[in-house]
């Protein structure tokens, strides 16, 4: 049956009732689903963690300076304060502009958010999100994509935040999070950057500038756009009037104010050394805001300007690049520290220096000869100088040769170490063990030599390895220390510890009482060499392999100073030694750190060292016909107590210079000094021309020989010799001579009854040296002379 046609409108006017009725509960149907369904998830979550703000590292020097700021993850400069740190005007102005219900609402502020649907529907585009402080806040702290379950999420975020934290609170997070532009996070960084103040300090007129940059913080640069950022800041003072912040006449002033911008930009300092402290603190994975280093920045300039200045005298030599490293002894830490001469050349001069692995030359000779002294050697035992083949654990044979190229036979092991010798140096360190010499260096600090002792092999103690300027420093400093440990450190709460003992006192002390003896620093670098600095201080010179590094370190007890220049790429210099490159930049330093108001102040030698007098060549007590007498430092167990058993006063024939027999007339007879040496030495005496006469001048009769009689003239009795480690055995042997009466046409050499050799005149030959007693004899002629009975060690 088909309605009429007034049911069918009673039908339609029923509909459209309900539409209406729908129409009008509907949205705000909808705001309750919205508001309880933001509730509901904020309830079921936990606010994020705000206790970490963005932070960039301000790296200060000792005195408080800063020396370099450090961005944070995020590439920008950011620095947490406190509410209380920030002028009240920045609050006003950020609460004005951004959101003036915020002590009202509780996170999200829903009439905010009702004009701002509307405003967008009118304009058929967003023209405004309605984003509350905390809101902007979770934003930043857990950022989304800009869409509508993005802004949704932070709604939730920013229930969770205020039913975390208080409003307060909430006001001081945004202010150290918000971006300000010009690579500044948080209100003090941005103070600081645009206008050279901390936030407390700020005026009106800056406050409203500042509020006016976290909506725009790239296109309201003032730095960039002042007129678009005096714009903006307008807007703030004027919202400021609107919400009863401040009055009419308040604003007029504050637009009157010229803004001077006095951006925080201080050039960054001692780059290398602020590297290696942001290394240090972010092991961690974090990075604190503040750290205060060891450095002294006045020291740190003197020391990169005489850097460059000596740099420039030596350029043509192809040193071109530098490292310098100045430790406080006492506290082991580091007061100047030169990574390059330029940070910022391509040439390599990003790369830190002081931390470069280079081999250091002769610069761990000291270390070779503290640990002979603590193995019971001493500065006063003689090492032998000559030439000697040496082979490596890889089957490889090698002759050391000193700088000079020549050789000086024995030599008092203080001497070799201040002269710095190589030869006896490696014979110092065959003695001491590769092993036990590694095992030292590693104690003190040098971690670098991380291979196997047989890698190194006896070069060890030349420079073979690879060492950096810090480690070498601390290794120094512990010489200074009296033998404690030093682990260079170079922030301002590390220091203190007083180190383990690694070498003994007395040992450090003979080390640097060698290291500052001048007579020997001129003996081995001449009279005019820069390292005469003027006062007394423990030096040391070191130049590698086709002189690609130049090294002088110097110490008193106050500081250590290591110096290197080369080439951090390797190329060699044009002989470039340690003395005459590093060399005088280390004096300039030195003289720097102790200028004539403040001299070294040596301590007192322990009171287990003495002063003795020795023959300079055998290092035994003198006998009156020793020609030269040094005095040692030694300690009180190491005094000889033995005369020199090498000087020896021998009758020669004047007019031949071979020895005198009782039957020459005396107008032709002289007395005259040799030293009779070991064999080691033989082959060295006789090419420098100082071996004693080898036979007696046939223009008389021989010493003690009588007629027809055969006579031993070397060696005699009672005499003792010694095989020496490291030489082949070879070069080890004892000269035999005789004498005959009448001369006879050969003479047979007997030891231990056994037949040696026969030889004619001068009757000489060679005994490879074997240890033991031993009984030598001559025979010629059908007649024999008296045994002669020695010992060899």
């Amino acid at each position: 049956m088909r309605r009429s046609p007034p049911t069918r409108r009673a039908a339609w006017r029923r509909r459209l009732g309900v539409a209406a009725l729908l129409c009008a509960v509907a949205p705000p149907l909808a705001a309750l689903v919205l508001v309880g369904g933001v509730e509901l998830a904020a309830r079921l979550g936990d606010a994020p963690d705000l206790s970490r703000p963005p932070s960039s590292t301000r790296v200060l020097a000792a005195d408080g300076s800063l020396l370099r700021e450090a961005v944070g993850a995020d590439g920008a400069r950011a620095r947490a304060v406190s509410l209380d740190q920030v002028a009240p005007a920045v609050v006003d102005a950020t609460v004005a502009i951004e959101d003036e219900r915020f002590f009202s609402h509780g996170g999200v502020d829903w009439i905010a958010m009702v004009r701002a649907a509307l405003s967008n529907l009118r304009a058929g585009r967003v023209v405004s999100g309605a984003s509350t402080l905390t809101m902007q806040l979770a934003g930043l702290v857990e950022p989304r994509p800009r869409s509508l379950a993005g802004k949704l999420a932070e709604m939730v975020t920013a229930r969770r935040i205020e039913r975390a934290h208080d409003k307060h609170a909430i006001l001081t997070h945004y202010l150290n999070r918000a971006p300000y532009g010009a690579g500044a996070l948080g209100v003090e960084a941005a103070s600081l950057r645009y206008f050279g103040t901390p936030a407390v300090n700020l005026s009106l007129a800056q406050a409203a500038l500042l509020a006016a940059l976290p909506q725009a913080p790239s296109q309201k640069n003032p730095l960039k756009a002042p007129d678009a950022a005096r714009a903006r800041q307008r807007r703030v003072l004027d919202r400021m009037v609107e919400t009863g912040a401040i009055d009419a006449a308040t604003r007029e002033a504050a637009l009157a104010e010229p803004l001077r911008f006095d951006a925080d930009r201080e050039a960054p300092r001692a780059l290398h050394f602020t590297d290696l402290v942001l290394a240090q603190v972010a092991k961690d994975g974090s990075a604190p805001a503040e750290v205060t280093t060891t450095l002294d920045p006045v020291l740190q300039d003197k020391v990169e300007a005489l850097a460059r200045e000596h740099a420039r005298r030596i350029a043509a030599q192809g040193a071109r690049n530098a490292a310098v490293v100045v430790l406080d002894n006492e506290r082991c830490t580091v007061r100047a520290l030169l990574g390059s001469l330029d940070y910022w050349d391509d040439d390599g001069g990003s790369v830190n220096g002081a931390l470069a692995r280079r081999q250091p030359g002769s610069t761990l000779k000291p270390f070779t000869y503290a640990l002979a002294f603590a193995k019971g050697l001493s500065p006063a035992s003689v090492v032998a100088d000559v030439e000697t083949r040496y082979g490596e654990a890889d089957g490889t044979l090698f002759s050391p040769k000193n700088y000079d190229k020549r050789f000086d036979g024995p030599v008092l092991m203080g001497e070799a170490l201040g002269r710095s010798l190589n030869v006896p140096a490696i014979r110092a360190a065959q003695q001491v063990g590769v092993d036990d010499l590694l095992a030292l260096l590693r104690t003190l600090g040098i971690d670098s030599l991380d291979k196997d002792a047989g890698h190194y092999g006896l070069g060890l103690t030349l420079g073979n390895g690879e060492v950096t300027p810090l480690e070498l420093a601390g290794a120094y400093a512990a010489l200074a220390r009296g033998g404690r440990a030093c682990r260079p450190q170079a922030l301002a709460d590390d220091h203190g510890d007083d180190g383990p003992r690694v070498i003994d006192e007395d040992v450090a002390h003979l080390v640097t009482h060698v290291l500052k003896d001048e007579h020997l620093r001129m003996r081995a670098f001449g009279q005019r060499t820069a390292l005469l600095v003027g006062f007394p201080v423990a030096i040391k010179t070191g130049t590698s392999t086709s002189f690609r590094d130049s090294w002088a370190v110097g110490y008193t007890p106050e500081h250590t100073v290591v110096v290197w220049f080369g080439d951090v790429a390797g190329r060699p210099m044009d002989r470039l030694a340690g003395a005459a490159g590093a060399g005088p930049l280390l004096a300039s330093v030195l003289r720097v750190l102790h200028p004539p108001s403040r001299p070294p102040r040596w301590r007192e030698p322990p009171a287990g060292v003495v002063d003795v007098e020795v023959c300079a060549v055998s290092g035994r007590l003198p006998e009156p016909h020793c020609p030269h007498r040094r005095t040692v430092r030694v300690r009180s167990g190491d005094v000889p107590t033995e005369a020199c058993p090498w000087h020896r006063r021998i009758a020669v024939d004047a007019r031949n210079g071979l020895r005198a027999g009782p039957g020459c007339p005396p107008r032709h007879v002289v007395e005259r000094t040799f030293a009779v040496l070991p064999p080691t030495y033989a082959k060295w005496q006789a090419e420098a021309g100082a071996a004693p006469p080898s036979g007696y001048s046939p223009l008389c009769p021989a010493d003690g020989a009588v007629a027809d009689q055969v006579t031993v003239t070397y060696p005699r009795t009672g005499e003792g010799f010694l095989v020496e480690p490291g030489y082949q055995r070879a070069t080890q042997s004892l000269r035999l001579s005789a004498a005959v009466d009448p001369p006879s046409e050969l003479l047979t050499w007997y030891v231990d009854g056994v037949a040696l050799a026969a030889v004619a005149f001068p009757y000489e030959a060679h005994w490879p040296l074997e240890r033991g007693a031993h009984r030598i004899e001559a025979r010629a002629g059908g007649k024999r002379s008296a045994p002669v009975d020695i010992h060899v060690e």
